[in-house]
Order: C-alpha cells, then sequence, then structure tokens
C-alpha cells in the first residue's frame, strides 16, 4: 500500500509526511497530479511532495514480487506464533512481591501503588527531579 505501508524503510508516508498529499488525496477524489495542477496544495504539502519526491528517487524497483519478511529470523521465514510470544514478553520484570500484591484486596488504585513503589517507579519529587521536570524541591510539609 503506497500511503500505509512501510515500504520506504522509515514508516509510512501517511505518518511520515501527515500535511501531504495523504491529507488533501484522503480527503477528495485528487489524483496528486490534479492537485499540483490546480494549485489546491499549501506550501507545506508541495514542500513534503518534493521529499517524497527526492526518496523515491532514490529506490530501484524491481520486477520481483512483495514479500513479508520476519526480522527475528536470519532467512525472513515465521517459524511459529511461539517465537511472537516469546518475543513480546521477552522484555518483562519479574516483581518479587507480584503475587502478593495481585491477590490482596486493597484497591485497584491502591494495589498499583503499591506495585509502582516496589518497582522504584513512583513519580517522587527526587524522582521527578532526576527526570528534569518542574517541581518543588522542598517537601510542602516541611519545607526542607
Amino acid at each position: 500500500m503506497f500511503w500505509t505501508s512501510n515500504w520506504l524503510g522509515k514508516g509510512c508516508i501517511a505518518r511520515q509526511w501527515p500535511i501531504l498529499l495523504y491529507t488533501y488525496v484522503s480527503r477528495s477524489n485528487l489524483t496528486v497530479a490534479q492537485a499540483l495542477v490546480q494549485h489546491t496544495l499549501s506550501n507545506e504539502a508541495i514542500g513534503e511532495f518534493f521529499h517524497i519526491w527526492d526518496e523515491v528517487q532514490r529506490l530501484s524497483l524491481t520486477s520481483e514480487a512483495d514479500r513479508i519478511k520476519w526480522k527475528l529470523t536470519g532467512d525472513g521465514s515465521f517459524p511459529a506464533v511461539s517465537s511472537a510470544y516469546e518475543h513480546f514478553f521477552m522484555a518483562t520484570e519479574i516483581c518479587p512481591l507480584g503475587e502478593l500484591v495481585r491477590h490482596s484486596r486493597a484497591p485497584s488504585r491502591v494495589r498499583f501503588f503499591v506495585w509502582l513503589a516496589l518497582q522504584g517507579k513512583c513519580l517522587t519529587a527526587d524522582n521527578l527531579q532526576k527526570q528534569n521536570w518542574p517541581n518543588d524541591e522542598l517537601c510542602p510539609l516541611c519545607r526542607r
């Protein structure tokens, strides 16, 4: 699909250049050529058109049929659904008290807060300061 596939290797055209022709073409029955001749494109859309033109000029097309490649294997073949499932959960973290938190009778918002606290992910003043978020450096209660 010209607009929505990642055939340029940098993401789809519809997301990479959102003002562009995709907006104009999807809202009307104009072709790109008609929009250029009728001068219905904005300056931003024309600028994006030339960016796409440059990208397309760098490509060399072949008569080989398109095929989908699985990036997680060397040969591009899709081995099994289980490999996708394993890849999806590869980066999961195990919380040591996760089962205790999950099965407690506390309200879900409390369980969620405790789970964040166990992982050291609460947005306390010191964590906000580490992430350069604007915050008051002093405790609002004791002013220290």
